[in-house]
């Protein structure tokens, strides 16, 4: 009876340990590539503070009363009710979860997700893309335009494409090459982690060629340019018959003007005469 008593408390006593682990949520923060971030926890802690990272529990930083200490490329920062760690630059390889301790119990769990990275390429016709690669397999190629969604490759233990993609496509780890692109190519490239199920980078691709379609260049159209043309033409004209019926005038008014003065002087001799 004794013994059963003792393995019941032992049991309980697992099973509410387990209960409190598993309460302990999962909080996630989104960090730029390469940039720093913060992983905060907001618990009271007036005893030893330690930062863990992974299931492999490697110390990254720690404070007690007095002091604190972190590893290269973190920061700690720690208050009584405020603990920060800061991962000083962020890369695929921190995409794990980290643990705050106090005294040796978790206290917050924080997951370090890394933003999808966003490129814009510009091709010409023939011309190869490449698509890097920087985090382990299995990872797929996702390929939209107009509207179409389709998987056109994944590596998971080597590489497989679509059969109009088999002989287009080469794996160098860690780059992708899409050979001798052309403008129906054109669209967005999604690079996708596989096993955590996140976006790792997402490449939209413009492939411009003589036949590319009107409709993407600014170009005047020629309906306008030969509108405009006419007009000078139509101004132009009315310009130079308006300044030649104005010479036309003033020539006949001069004309007229002499007329009359030579009438005159006639008028005069002719009185002269008779006098």
């Amino acid at each position: 009876m004794r013994y059963s008593s003792v393995h019941h408390h032992v049991v309980f006593l697992l099973s509410f340990t387990s209960i409190t682990v598993l309460a302990l949520d999962f909080t996630s923060v989104k960090a730029k590539l390469h940039q720093s971030v913060d992983l905060t926890c907001e618990h009271e802690c007036s005893g030893l503070v330690k930062w863990v990272m992974g299931n492999q529990q490697e110390l990254l930083a720690h404070c007690n009363q007095t002091s604190c200490s972190s590893n290269k490329g973190y920061q700690i920062s720690h208050h009584q009710k405020r603990n920060v760690l800061t991962v000083m630059e962020a890369d695929y390889t921190k995409r794990t979860f980290f643990a705050c301790e106090c005294n040796t119990e978790d206290i917050c769990h924080v997951r370090l997700c890394i933003e999808p990275v966003k490129s814009s390429v510009q091709l010409n016709p023939g011309e190869d893309l490449i698509l890097m690669l920087p985090v382990p397999e299995p990872v797929e190629v996702i390929y939209n335009s107009s509207g179409s969604h389709e998987q056109i490759c994944t590596v998971v233990s080597r590489l497989q494409c679509k059969d109009e993609y088999t002989q287009r496509v080469s794996l160098r780890y860690p780059n992708l090459t899409l050979e001798r692109l052309n403008v129906s190519d054109s669209g967005d490239y999604t690079v996708r982690d596989i096993k955590n199920d996140e976006v790792i980078h997402v490449y939209t691709v413009f492939v411009e060629g003589p036949d590319t379609p009107k409709e993407q260049t600014s170009a005047v159209p020629a309906w306008v340019i030969g509108l405009m043309v006419v007009l000078m033409v139509l101004v132009g004209g009315g310009v130079a018959v308006i300044m030649y019926l104005r010479r036309r005038r003033r020539k006949v008014m001069l004309q007229q003007s002499e007329g009359g003065a030579s009438n005159g002087a006639t008028a005069k001799e002719s009185l002269d005469k008779l006098l």
